[in-house]
């Protein structure tokens, strides 16, 4: 009898044990870190990367194929609605055990800001000299970039790190920090049509499902260096957004490239200019702004616009389902979380020994 219920309910089961295991994990972090994060997960990850040649197209389509049949199988009729809903739970219930197994029971991790063992953010940040700092950082790097001077902006470049290069860049910075990444090898799909990631309000994702690291095929020179980094960290196991642009600008910080290293500073820029914005009064964000070398200011009316061929079609509701998603995992901020890559950036930075 009950083997019987249980195997008419095998997705809600697989889920309720799913969910068990994370409750566990929470409450023992270091069992969570030596039995899931040192051990499951890359076995898991590693077989994906095994059976990645299998995806000649991105794993999303297939998920999105497999959805659809399977509504189309299942639909009720002669109004058997109940049973449908039954199906319908378990078809969910056993999706969702999946996503946790593949990646979710990740997010009882630590985290990669814990293996950087960082100082308390600095209460008191001067974020005007942080942002001057960073923009001549930027500029500096900008210019060691070869042939960029025969260029009208950044976006021109044609010549960018290649996936195998970044991915290097990300799996060594994971490595440092105790990550084991040594055999993984994350497959990364550029999403075409070009903007149809965009046009979602979303320029990568991640896939915990097949493992594949995904970027919008219309990305912009160092804006697509960068979120490949980032969506690496996510393949890698750093589950916090703050902490996958982290890892990402730490990557093309260290990666010795003019490229990487411009794609680093750029988007640290970016970030505390988002922050002065919010808490500086008008007339000295415009002081500010006044002090941008020209070259950056191409760079980022050329970035501007590239974006600006594919805007989201529904932005506050892509925002929303992502709030959604992150506060479902445990991320109590939400979206705002992608903002605390300023506060890990001051920890790190604040450190007496550097990086």
């Amino acid at each position: 009898m009950t083997k019987n219920i249980l195997r008419r309910n095998m997705g809600v089961t697989a889920l309720g044990v799913a969910l068990i295991f994370r409750f566990i994990f929470e409450w023992w972090p270091n069992f969570q870190e030596s039995v899931y994060t040192g051990a499951v997960f890359p076995a898991l990850r590693t077989g994906q990367d095994f059976i990645s040649i299998i995806w000649f197209v991105p794993g999303w389509y297939v998920f999105a194929l497999i959805c659809f049949v399977w509504l189309v199988w299942r639909f009720p009729r002669s109004g058997k609605w109940r049973r449908f809903g039954k199906r319908l739970a378990n078809f969910l219930g056993g999706g969702l055990a999946l996503f946790m197994l593949f990646f979710g029971l990740q997010y009882t991790d630590r985290g990669f800001a814990h293996r950087l063992s960082l100082p308390p953010t600095p209460e008191k940040a001067d974020l005007q000299r942080v942002y001057k700092d960073v923009m001549e950082s930027a500029n500096e790097r900008r210019r060691s970039i070869p042939g960029i001077d025969t260029l009208p902006h950044i976006v021109a470049l044609s010549q960018i790190p290649t996936d195998d290069e970044i991915t290097n860049w990300v799996r060594d910075e994971m490595a440092k920090n105790n990550y084991p990444t040594a055999h993984l090898s994350p497959r990364i799909q550029s999403i075409r049509p070009r903007g149809v990631l965009r046009r979602l309000g979303i320029s990568g994702i991640y896939n915990p499902f097949t493992g594949e690291a995904n970027v919008d095929a219309a990305l912009p020179s160092i804006q697509r260096v960068f979120v490949v980094a980032h969506e690496l960290a996510h393949a890698y196991g750093v589950t916090s957004e703050a902490e996958a642009n982290f890892v990402a600008y730490l990557a093309c910080l260290h990666s010795g490239n003019s490229v990487g290293e411009y794609a680093a500073d750029y988007a640290l820029w970016r970030q505390v200019a988002s922050e002065v914005t919010k808490v500086y009064p008008k007339e000295v964000i415009e002081m500010l702004a006044a002090d941008i070398p020209p070259e950056l200011q191409a760079d980022r009316k050329a970035i501007i616009e590239a974006y600006f061929e594919h805007r989201a079609y529904f932005p506050k509701v892509s925002r929303q389902v992502n709030e959604t998603y992150l506060k479902l995992q445990g991320v109590k901020d939400g979206v705002e979380d992608y903002d605390r890559f300023l506060q890990l950036y001051l920890a790190w930075s604040s450190k007496p020994t550097g990086n």
